[in-house]
């Protein structure tokens, strides 16, 4: 009898060698934009990281984790850095300004309007925090209404 389910894609050589690093790096995939880590993926495989590579390396490591072929590794950094209730409403409007909803947060790293959010939020709120500070904040805030049953 035939499977009524699709057989899985046969993962490409750079695909393979991605999901590998990705492992060997050992830091889930929200917790890799904008870390030196990634870099060095993105150079082993793509021999360069410009952003256009690194946004590239980093929709397929989403895909593979959405599809179930991705294996969890790591914890995300406890490192938290704290947010206010205001800065925490300054990053929400830059998200949703830039990404629609705050759900499409995944589309925004090594964007220029990733870039925009980071700029914008650092001056809004007289911090200076680097992209990756940036991102685990977008991360979070997107999750928070979820947590707080709101």
């Amino acid at each position: 009898m035939e499977s009524i389910f699709k057989e899985t894609p046969k993962l490409s050589e750079k695909d393979q060698a991605l999901v590998r690093l990705y492992v060997e790096v050992g830091r889930p995939v929200d917790d890799l934009p904008y870390t030196a880590e990634f870099e060095k993926i993105c150079q082993k495989i793509f021999g360069l990281t410009d952003n256009s590579t690194q946004r590239h390396a980093f929709d397929r490591l989403l895909r593979f984790r959405k599809s179930g072929r991705l294996p969890r590794v790591g914890r995300l950094n406890v490192d938290r850095t704290p947010i206010t209730d205001d800065e925490e409403e300054i990053l929400s409007n830059l998200i949703v300004r830039s990404a629609g909803t705050i759900g499409h947060r995944d589309a925004l790293p090594y964007t220029a309007e990733f870039d925009q959010i980071v700029d914008a939020f650092n001056q809004q709120t007289r911090r200076n925090l680097d992209a990756h500070t940036v991102w685990r904040m977008v991360s979070r805030v997107a999750k928070w209404p979820t947590n707080r049953g709101l």
